[in-house]
């Protein structure tokens, strides 16, 4: 099993609203300054364009005129912080506060050594995707009127995900060569700002996969019916991503490999997708499943490694580096899955939410070293027992 090993010298952590702050705060960026970390945090906040606060120590953030920072204040100490306001929250958009972050990142971005080179770091990762039919506001899964600063879902047609949610737009050829043009746009501000991979988001019913799945997808143009039409959106977003990112860096693509219901997107079209994109540069498919419609509870045959065999059969019958995900919390299942080449990558989602510490479990578990951090140095050796994390 590959570990990372993270140096722990410095943490950086953007936000985009104060009370996002207050949470991290209260955990993970609290916990890293308490360990002697050189904590970064970057907090966008509503107000005058170009009256940002450089280099405010968080003791001070008190004085600005966001109250809501005051925990953050208080748990974070000294820890340095940006202060930057923004005028309408498209940050994207904003050319002098997108070039600050920038500048911001490439002078506080965390080192991670990956392996045994010390000499190989990188920056990190960006997930690339466009919203689903189904989100209409940051109030996630929920709508928000545009009264109360909520948008209009697009969507393939104009299909609601159920009676529940909006009525999303359908898109047409402007809309989709705007959305193609974003996502370049998003490639180009992840490099400039030294990222190093990026995952394009094509699962879990976002707009890739809703153009993907014939459940979803009803056109009868060159965007939706046949196969080639109805993947050539995705082809399109890999073919505008590549053409700004370089071929030395990685290029993932997530993709649901079934929708779990007959006449839907399956496992034989997720094949034959990886092959395409492997074509087009992508370097590997996580291959995850689900999200395109509702689904009767059970439908799903939930249980350890049960995504597993989607990314085997990519790997195998499309000649592409595959990611396994979904229930793997074993460290000998992560191990063997790699070992036995069902998968390229183990990805972890939720087994670090619970325990983020998981590595030095399986490290242990598996009877390799890993390099703990100096502050835990006391805890580590032979005597060092390792909670099991908490099963759901």
């Amino acid at each position: 099993m590959r570990i990372l090993k993270v140096k722990p010298t410095s943490a950086m952590a953007i936000y985009a609203h104060p009370d996002d702050a207050d949470v991290a705060a209260g955990g993970m960026m609290a916990q890293w300054a308490s360990e002697g970390c050189a904590v970064h945090l970057v907090v966008i906040c509503d107000g005058a364009k170009g009256s940002h606060v450089p280099q405010v120590d968080a003791r001070s953030l008190r004085e600005v005129r966001h109250e809501e920072l005051q925990l953050a204040s208080d748990l974070l100490g000294a820890a340095t912080v940006e202060c930057l306001d923004h005028v309408d929250g498209d940050v994207t958009n904003d050319e002098e506060l997108r070039a600050t972050l920038v500048g911001l990142i490439r002078k506080y971005r965390p080192e991670v050594v990956v392996g045994p080179d010390p000499t190989a770091t990188f920056f990190g990762g960006v997930y690339v995707n466009h919203r689903d039919h189904r989100e209409t506001g940051w109030a996630l899964l929920d709508a928000v009127a545009p009264a109360a600063g909520g948008w209009i879902p697009v969507a393939p047609g104009s299909d609601a995900f159920d009676p529940s949610y909006p009525v999303p737009v359908a898109l047409d050829e402007s809309g989709i060569a705007a959305i193609l043009n974003a996502f370049a746009a998003a490639a180009q501000r992840t490099l400039d700002a030294g990222g190093s991979v990026i995952e394009i988001h094509g699962a879990h019913g976002y707009l890739i996969h809703q153009f993907l799945s014939p459940l979803i997808n009803h056109r009868t143009d060159r965007w939706g019916g046949s196969f080639e039409n109805r993947t050539r959106l995705a082809i399109e977003v890999v073919r505008r991503v590549r053409s700004v990112w370089p071929e030395r860096l990685p290029l993932f693509v997530r993709i649901s490999a079934t929708d779990y219901v007959a006449g839907g997107w399956d496992l034989e079209q997720s094949v034959e997708l990886a092959r395409v994109l492997r074509e087009e540069g992508v370097d590997l498919i996580d291959a995850s499943s689900g999200g395109a419609v509702p689904l009767a509870p059970g439908t799903i045959p939930l249980g350890p490694l049960y995504q597993t065999p989607f990314a085997e059969r990519i790997r195998r019958e499309a000649g592409i580096a595959t990611g396994a995900v979904g229930l793997i919390t074993e460290p000998a299942d992560a191990e063997a899955i790699v070992a036995e080449g069902r998968a390229d990558l183990v990805l972890l989602a939720r087994e670090l939410l619970r325990d983020p510490y998981w590595p030095h479990y399986a490290a242990r578990a598996l009877g390799a070293q890993t390099d703990w951090p100096e502050q835990y140095g006391r805890a580590a050796g032979e005597r060092a027992t390792m909670r099991v994390p908490a099963r759901t």
